[in-house]
């Protein structure tokens, strides 16, 4: 039952991230955060490589598809930037926790699911963006920050006690 819910977290905050055009890693780990079921240490590792795994999905369907409706002018030294700065430092992370012996112990299941249900959610959030109008899109969005304030607040609040 614990498994299927990180998958449906991860499936549902990229299926959000990639219709409103945010990173589902800004959602996954402070949903989970707000459960508890883990160590900070766990999720935030979990996290980082569930959002390494879309990022390179993403990237590598991108690049295969050849579809961008991104000026070049302008999208290239954006994507260059969100490249180097995220997701390498998610990379970094990861490596210095792989070299440092550091990494969490954690269920290779639960890896697999939240990765899987990552890379689902982030492919089903493209298609429905695609048949969404903008005002939706934008309703979503601002729902979904507010959700996330919530959410944030209620961690702080339950880290603080």
């Amino acid at each position: 039952m614990i498994c299927l819910m990180f998958f449906a977290i991860c499936f549902l905050a990229s299926a959000a991230g990639a219709i409103c055009g945010i990173g589902g890693g800004v959602i996954i780990k402070p949903v989970l955060d707000a459960f508890g079921i883990l160590d900070v240490n766990v999720i935030s590792f979990l996290s980082g490589c569930t959002v390494l795994s879309m990022t390179t999905y993403s990237v590598v369907k991108s690049r295969m598809s050849r579809e961008s409706h991104v000026e070049t002018a302008v999208g290239i030294p954006l994507a260059l930037g969100a490249a180097a700065g995220g997701l390498f430092s998610q990379l970094a992370s990861l490596a210095s926790s792989i070299v440092t012996g550091s990494v969490p112990k954690f269920q290779t299941g639960v890896l697999l699911l939240m990765v899987s249900g990552g890379i689902a959610g982030g492919i089903c959030g493209r298609a429905c963006n695609k048949r969404m109008e903008e005002r939706t899109v934008n309703r979503l969005f601002v729902g979904l920050m507010i959700l996330m304030i919530l959410i944030n607040l209620y961690n702080m609040i339950q880290f603080m006690r």
